[in-house]
C-alpha cells in the first residue's frame, strides 16, 4: 500500500493520533480530521481543541493509522485548522522505539559531558539530549574538526571507538561511564556537529542518573501544562 492508498482510507468525522517530540519528550494528542486531499499529499485536522498548539509549531508530526505512520511536516496551522503535508509512510517513529526515556537538559541548568580517549580529552561540552543508554552533544563544525585533530583519528575511524565519558550534573554529581560513539550526524545548515555516544554506567551512577531524568522529565511536563 502506497502513501495514497493509505490517505484515501482515512475518513473525515474521525479522530487520529498525532504524535511529536517537544525537548525529547513524546507528545501525543487526538484530532478531528476535517478533510484529506491524496493527491496533493495534503490532510486537515480540527484544531480548536488541541491543547499543544504551542508545541505543534515545526518539526516532524507523525500521523498513526491502524499500525502505520505518515510522516509529515506542517504546511500551515492558521486558526482553528491544522494542516499537514504527507511526506512519506515510514515505520514506527525511534520515539516510540525508545526503551529509556530521553529528556533535553534545560539551559539554565545544563549537563555538561568531559569526552576522553587514551591521553587526550574534550572537556565540558554541553549535552543536547540524554537518556540511562545514551547521550548526545552538539559541536560546531570548527571545533569538531578540532575535535578530530586533537584525537588524532579521521572521521569515519571515530564510530564504535570506546571512550572514557563523564557526565556532570546539575546536582554536581560526575558519573564515569564508558562511551561508545554511535554516530556523527551534520546539521543540514551545518551550524554544528551531533555526537551521539551509547553509554555504560555503574549502578549507583545509573540510580544518580535516572534521578536526573524522573526530575528532569516533570519540569518538561509541567512546563508543557503550562503553556
Amino acid at each position: 500500500m502506497d502513501v495514497k492508498e493509505v490517505l484515501r482510507t482515512l475518513q473525515p468525522g474521525q479522530r487520529y493520533e498525532l504524535l511529536t517530540v517537544w525537548k525529547e519528550i513524546p507528545i501525543r494528542t487526538k484530532l478531528l480530521l476535517k478533510w484529506v486531499s491524496p493527491n496533493d499529499m495534503l490532510v486537515g485536522f480540527d484544531y480548536r481543541e488541541c491543547v499543544f498548539k504551542n508545541v505543534i509549531q515545526k518539526g516532524h508530526v507523525y500521523l498513526k493509522v491502524g499500525d502505520m505512520y505518515l510522516e509529515t511536516v506542517i504546511f500551515s496551522n492558521i486558526r482553528d485548522e491544522l494542516v499537514l503535508e504527507v511526506l512519506n509512510l515510514t515505520s514506527p517513529p525511534p520515539v516510540v522505539m525508545r526503551e529509556f526515556v530521553r529528556v533535553e537538559p534545560s539551559e539554565e541548568e545544563p549537563v555538561y559531558v568531559d569526552l576522553c580517549l587514551e591521553d587526550r580529552c574534550i572537556v565540558n561540552t554541553k549535552a543536547v539530549d540524554i537518556s540511562e543508554s545514551g547521550v548526545g552533544i552538539h559541536v560546531s563544525p570548527d571545533y569538531s574538526e578540532e575535535l578530530m585533530k586533537m584525537l588524532n583519528f579521521p572521521t569515519e575511524d571515530l564510530l564504535h571507538k570506546a571512550f572514557d565519558v563523564h557526565i556532570k550534573l546539575p546536582s554536581g554529581h560526575v558519573l564515569e561511564a564508558k562511551g561508545e560513539l554511535r554516530n556523527i550526524i551534520k546539521d543540514v545548515e551545518g551550524a554544528y556537529i551531533r555526537l551521539g555516544f551509547l553509554i555504560k554506567l555503574s549502578p549507583k551512577d545509573e540510580k544518580l542518573l535516572r534521578s536526573y531524568i524522573l526530575k528532569r522529565q516533570k519540569e518538561i511536563i509541567d512546563k508543557l501544562k503550562s503553556l
